[in-house]
């Protein structure tokens, strides 16, 4: 395996530690413990650990170590301002794709699909799955947009909302009004209704900011 592939998997390992809490907020990283973990040398590792402090997951304390990023509310309320701005204009992408006469009509029916399978799992207990439908949805509109800018920003950010979404979903997150607003997005991008698409998928995140607002100045460190 060339170096390259070894940062990759060490890159992969360590972000799905953090995004399945095995590492929690404000945990600390051994290089070197991690390096005999996934049985390579601790340089890919330091490769690995640079790209996620540069998406915002770890912090890298000079003499102190590497820790888990530790998210305020306050946080995750600037995150969702930057995704509101992103997905918003995403939508509006997509449906000018569908204005312009774009085929897209298979890749929109497997949204809508995606959104009748979220309908399936409202219940409290499905939380988690539900919340992986939401990504794909959210993540699927996106990528549609044909604007790589739009998706690597909308990445870093998804990314840093994912490490306490898990706890905010489940309490907090009216999952059936969110399922309604997901297909009216989609209903106005299958119009080709630039505007109102943009303006729908930003309603949709600032509910969710108003959430958070509620919710200020608790800490999500540790929950």
């Amino acid at each position: 395996m060339d170096p390259n592939s070894h940062a990759e998997k060490a890159y992969e390992a360590i972000r799905k530690m953090i995004m399945d809490r095995t590492l929690r907020q404000g945990a600390s990283l051994a290089v070197q413990e991690l390096a005999e973990q996934f049985e390579m040398s601790v340089t890919p590792v330091r490769e690995a650990i640079r790209r996620l402090e540069s998406e915002g997951l770890l912090e890298v304390a000079p003499r102190r170590g590497t820790f888990v990023r530790s998210f305020s509310v306050e946080d995750l309320i600037t995150g969702f301002e930057c995704a509101e701005a992103y997905e918003g204009m995403a939508s509006y992408l997509v449906a000018e794709r569908v204005e312009r006469g774009e085929a897209l009509s298979e890749k929109l029916d497997a949204l809508m699909c995606l959104l009748d399978e979220m309908e399936q799992h409202l219940d409290q207990s499905e939380a988690a799955l539900w919340g992986k439908l939401d990504t794909r949805f959210h993540d699927g509109l996106c990528l549609l947009s044909n604007n790589s800018h739009i998706w690597q920003s909308y990445q870093k950010i998804r990314a840093q909302m994912d490490c306490v979404l898990w706890f905010i979903t489940p309490l907090h997150v009216d999952r059936g009004n969110s399922t309604r607003e997901h297909k009216r997005i989609l209903e106005a991008v299958i119009r080709g209704d630039k505007e109102a698409a943009r303006v729908i998928a930003q309603a949709h995140r600032n509910n969710v900011r108003n959430v958070l607002r509620s919710l200020a100045p608790t800490s999500m460190n540790g929950a």
